[in-house]
Formats: C-alpha cells, structure tokens, sequence
C-alpha cells in the first residue's frame, strides 16, 4: 500500500518538508480524512471494534473545532486490479489457515493421549497460532464495520463523501480546490495526488490517533529535492506503487538518483543497465501516471 519506502528516502533528502505536530495544531482547521486506511488500523488494534476509535477520533477534533470530512472508497481503477486481486487472495488464505489452525488445536485438546511436557507445549504452541492467525482475521474491516461508520456520521452530522475511486485521491482534490486544508491519512499515494491534483502544494498528516504526528508539506518537499511534480510521480512510480509492476532492482534511492539523473521513465528506459536491472514484461507506467493525474510520454 502506498509507496514503497517514501518515508524513509524523504527524511534523507527532503528533511525540512517533515514536521512533527499535535492535533491541537490544527485547531479550527477543516481536515479531510482518507477512511479506509484509519479503519484498517483501528479494526486492528480493536480487534475487530474500530468504531470506537472513529468515535474518539471524532470527539478529539471537536474538541479542537476541528471540521473532518470523511472520505470512503470506491471501485478499484483498473490499474489497481491486480494488486487488489493479490490483496484478496492473501486475505483469503490467512482465514483458510485459520479454520486449519482451529482444527488442529481442537484436535489435540481433545486428544486423551496429552500428558506428557512435550505434548502440552505443542498443544500451547497450536493455540498460540490459531489465536494469532484468529486475531488478524478479525483485524480485516467488513461492510458492516464500513456501513456502521456511514450511521454514525450521519447520526453525528458529519460530512462523508463515496468517492467513485481512490480515497486519497479525492482527499488531494479537495485540499486542491481549497475545500480542505490538509489530508489525514498514513498512505503515501496521497503526497503523490497533492503534487498533480493540487498543484504540487498541500499538506498531509500522518498518524492522526497518536499524541505526536507528523505532517508533510508539499511544496517544501518538491522545492528541496528540486523536483517538479510529474518527476516526483515517475520517483514513486520507479519506487514501487499499486497501479505497475516496477523494474527488479530499483527501489527508492535507486528511483530518486535516476529520475535526477535522467528527468523521466523513458529516458531512463533507454539508458538503463539491463544487466543490474530488469523491466518486467509488462510495465505500464503510463497507466500508473494516469491514476495519479498525470499524461503519459512526458519529457522534461
């Protein structure tokens, strides 16, 4: 989710864009909140309850005269399917090891032939993996937990918005349009959109439930790795991201020092090593420089 590594490569060459503040900060501000990535969390670490933590959440920002506007998911893009795909299968797999673990560990409780030491550590180390394989199970959110959210907003006045893809990316318009002042999210995707959807300006938020976070400003970091926005999109894209495959080898210092060196993807293309590097079959970074709003065939 997200870039791969952003974090890191930004607090070695763009410091200052990073700042650490509290929620007081941001007192009478209208902050615009990408949902799925806070309910991810708080399903969690609730072990399945995250509503309760939407409701402190929701308390703390009016305690600050703090506006949110809440932002829901739509339909994956179509160049997001294949990792959505994977996300499924993965999750699907984790609960079939579940039902498995579960058995297990019924099976040798149940067994009358467990008496000696050796035999009642196995039986503890079974349980210990069906309750951690249990406990991620219940970490993953449902419609209810997301439709039960949409009743409390309601309920409480709140402003929620479907938006008909990417969560973040509709939190970038909005900090774009001067209907927001900053996004709220832990998903990096969301610098990416504020460099294309809201001019290479705007600040994200990130980790909004802890007593210290750490905000982003956008056009600090553009300014101090002197990069305009579709270079910064072809960095992630090289990086790692949800919407291509990306070239073996290069990871982020790796995409930071070639997009300098070389400004843009195909320029890379064709001066890269093939024999470090390899380009998957298919590498359609164009689709990816789409979704986050920005042309394909770029020169810069």
């Amino acid at each position: 989710m997200g870039i791969k590594n952003l974090s890191k490569l930004l607090a070695k060459i763009a410091p200052t864009c990073r700042r650490e503040r509290v929620v007081a900060d941001y007192a009478g501000q209208r902050l615009v909140i990408d949902t799925p990535i806070y309910m991810w969390k708080f399903a969690s670490t609730t072990n399945g309850n995250p509503l309760r933590c939407f409701r402190d959440q929701l308390r703390e920002f009016r305690m600050h005269g703090i506006t949110p506007t809440y932002v829901f998911d739509g339909p994956a893009a179509p160049a997001k399917l294949e990792e959505v795909a994977r996300r499924r299968k993965q999750r699907i797999g984790t609960r079939n090891a579940m039902f498995c673990a579960r058995q297990q560990y019924l099976s040798m409780r149940q067994s009358k032939s467990m008496v000696t030491r050796s035999q009642i550590r196995e039986l503890s180390t079974a349980k210990q993996k069906y309750e951690k394989l249990r406990r991620r199970v219940q970490s993953v959110p449902t419609r209810a937990h997301y439709n039960g959210l949409r009743q409390f907003l309601k309920e409480q006045e709140v402003t929620f918005i479907e938006a008909e893809g990417d969560a973040e990316k509709v939190c970038a318009e909005l900090v774009g349009s001067g209907e927001a002042d900053a996004v709220v999210t832990d998903d990096y995707d969301a610098l990416v959109y504020l460099c294309t959807l809201a001019g290479g300006s705007g600040k994200m938020v990130i980790g909004i439930n802890r007593p210290v976070v750490v905000e982003y400003d956008v056009a600090d970091m553009l300014q101090e790795i002197q990069f305009d926005s579709p270079k910064f999109v072809d960095m992630c894209i090289l990086s790692g991201c949800d919407f291509c495959s990306k070239i073996g080898g290069v990871a982020c210092n790796r995409a930071f020092q070639l997009v300098a060196e070389h400004g843009n993807i195909e320029n890379i293309l064709e001066n890269l090593d093939t024999e470090k590097f390899s380009v998957p079959e298919v590498f359609d970074y164009a689709a990816a420089r789409g979704q986050f709003g920005v042309g394909g065939g770029l020169t810069h």
